[in-house]
């Protein structure tokens, strides 16, 4: 059957030589969004409507294999044979198992989800139109909709089902078959990947520690499960079902953080989503590490999370045996994973422990720490931990965007904060909040006045100051319910690194407000209390702009003119405390307002 290596394959070539493949349980879950599969099908469509393409194979290059028995078990390519089948779950909505479409799903014998159970059998239910009782894949019942619905609202009728039929003989592809002697030799294999030109690469280390951790342990199927449930850094380890509180989902993770203190982690993984399942499959001991396919022209989706998988891992291994002292801790989280994974550090783990404390920490991280959401209109942070108190949520929220947008080491913040977590046992908001502002203020000190001028002033003093205008907004802008209202819709964004002059030394238009060439008027120009911090696009627009054109700015977003958040709070505190700002008083209110902002606010917080 390697014969199959020199031919063009396609749906209808699969379903003529009798092929069927298999995903192994190393391999990611199915990853595609609606958008990634409905940039296929108009891929596809275009091609299809071209009258120079009509009788043109549509490519989507190369698949590799490993021949097992009858079966293939895809190394590389399995997002796109995934996405050919539930392109043929579309089309045979009807389940005409006699149709093309029909035979090449093969009533769910086509393509087998190895040792992933749930997917098995939410994949043949789909196929055989019995779904009750099965747990659905949402990115797959995503992509299926996205297929039928491209299908209906954008296909021309008359051409609906010629166009199926066409994507059955046209899509096409090749199989690269890897020798026998590439099995079981990870070296050899990651070789192949380093040296293909089918967009593979070279193996992940935390897929190699994944294998290596696990060999010689009892229970290898449990923990694979927690590894890949605790290292899937794309989704929440907890899924929110649809209108679910944000109560009653706090709670879930508060009862699965309280089931792995108390070492009943099947309980607490049973809560969780995203782990593979058993089955009558691969063992583990033959499992090898395989790299995330690299899908030409598809984006994948950004990772939420604060931190990435080795820096997690890193993280857990840390606190193993946690030392408060970050004098070497720059250097540890910045080595290579398989490097501090040493054969001797291995052999030093108790290894049930550890994968217990990395589902433990994952709950946490989750829990207590914020993750990045991207909403079409910008970013936006997620917490999960909840209170009854909005503001206090909110305020924990915000403090930790603040020392995410300002590149706080996590061994200075989530490190600590997770030993702290482990030994001491669950805070609420207020609590959290205490431990986070005693963190930052053992990290970053405090500051003198004298070192708050252009251009040695450090970004993050003022984005603490955002901060703290933010959290005492009620009462700084409580005259001005216009500039509350703006103040609260807030948000950190880490591209805010240019420190703009609120009042510039040669504003381009005419402007009263002009700055005098002495020492004096240098030395307030250049002062904190004239100094605000913003993103580098808006910094273009305002730059030597005058006082009018920044006043203006800042009462776009008051009247609500201007949508989305302000880029500066301590822009907005100052036109909303000197209204009346002319050329006699601009040095005075300038320097009022740096005493202001440092010793009633800043100061306050060291």
């Amino acid at each position: 059957m390697n014969t199959i290596c020199n031919i063009r394959l396609t749906p209808e070539k699969v379903v003529e030589n009798g092929l069927n493949f298999g995903i192994p349980i190393y391999q990611r879950l199915f990853a595609w969004d609606g958008k990634q599969v409905y940039r296929l099908m108009d891929n596809l469509y275009q091609h299809y409507k071209s009258h120079q393409y009509k009788d043109t194979p549509y490519y989507i290059g190369a698949l590799s294999c490993v021949r097992l028995n009858n079966r293939y078990d895809l190394i590389d390519g399995q997002q796109r044979m995934t996405v050919m089948c539930l392109i043929g779950i579309a089309v045979n909505k009807d389940y005409k198992f006699q149709s093309s479409w029909g035979k090449f799903l093969s009533k769910g014998d086509r393509l087998h989800f190895i040792a992933r159970s749930a997917d098995s059998s939410y994949f043949q239910g789909r196929i055989l139109g019995q779904v009750n009782g099965s747990k659905p894949n949402d990115l797959m019942e995503e992509g299926i909709s996205t297929v039928d619905g491209f299908l209906q609202n954008q296909v021309d009728s008359e051409l609906r089902g010629d166009f199926c039929q066409w994507i059955f003989r046209n899509l096409s592809f090749f199989i690269s078959i890897l020798p026998s002697s590439y099995e079981g030799d990870k070296n050899l294999l990651n070789k192949y990947f380093e040296n293909m030109n089918v967009g593979g690469k070279g193996l992940e280390e935390q897929d190699i520690l994944k294998v290596q951790l696990i060999q010689g342990q009892p229970h290898q199927r449990d923990l694979i499960r927690i590894w890949n449930t605790a290292c899937d850094l794309s989704q929440k380890a907890i899924k929110l079902q649809a209108n679910e509180s944000a109560s009653s989902y706090a709670e879930k993770y508060r009862q699965a953080i309280s089931l792995c203190r108390k070492g009943d982690i099947k309980a607490a993984m049973d809560m969780c989503i995203g782990s593979y399942e058993e089955d009558d499959a691969t063992t583990i001991g033959e499992i090898l590490p395989i790299p995330d396919e690299n899908e030409k022209s598809y984006d994948t989706p950004r990772n939420p999370s604060l931190i990435s998988i080795s820096e997690f891992l890193l993280m857990v291994l840390d606190l193993q045996n946690y030392n408060e002292n970050v004098q070497n801790k720059e250097s540890f989280y910045e080595q290579q994973l398989l490097r501090a994974f040493s054969d001797e550090i291995i052999h030093s783990l108790d290894i049930p422990k550890f994968y217990e404390d990395i589902l433990l920490y994952r709950l946490l991280l989750d829990y207590y720490f914020i993750s990045l959401e991207r909403e079409d209109w910008g970013l936006n942070y997620d917490l999960v931990l909840y209170s009854d108190e909005k503001e206090k949520m909110a305020r924990c929220r915000q403090f930790e965007a603040m020392l995410y947008v300002s590149d706080t080491p996590l061994y200075h913040w989530i490190t600590p904060l997770m030993h702290k977590l482990k030994n001491e046992g669950d805070i609420d908001a207020d609590k959290l909040l205490d431990e986070l502002k005693a963190l930052d203020r053992k990290y970053r000190g405090g500051v003198e006045y004298d070192h708050l001028f252009f251009p040695e002033v450090k970004v993050y003093w003022f984005r603490r100051l955002e901060y703290l205008i933010w959290e005492n907004r009620k009462e700084l802008f409580k005259q001005d319910e216009h500039s509350l209202a703006v103040a609260d819709d807030y948000i950190f964004v880490s591209n805010r690194r240019s420190r703009e002059h609120i009042i510039p030394q040669t504003p381009k238009s005419e402007s009263n407000l002009r700055w005098d060439d002495s020492d004096e008027d240098t030395a307030i120009r250049n002062s904190f209390g004239n100094l605000v911090l913003i993103s580098s696009s808006l910094n273009s627009k305002l730059s030597n702009e005058s006082y009018d054109v920044k006043k203006a700015y800042v009462q776009s977003y008051q009247k609500r003119s201007m949508g989305g958040a302000i880029e500066s709070l301590s822009l907005l505190l100052f036109h909303t405390k000197f209204p009346d700002l002319d050329r006699d008083n601009m040095r005075d209110y300038i320097k009022e307002y740096g005493s202001f902002t440092y010793n009633d606010i800043l100061k306050k917080s060291f």
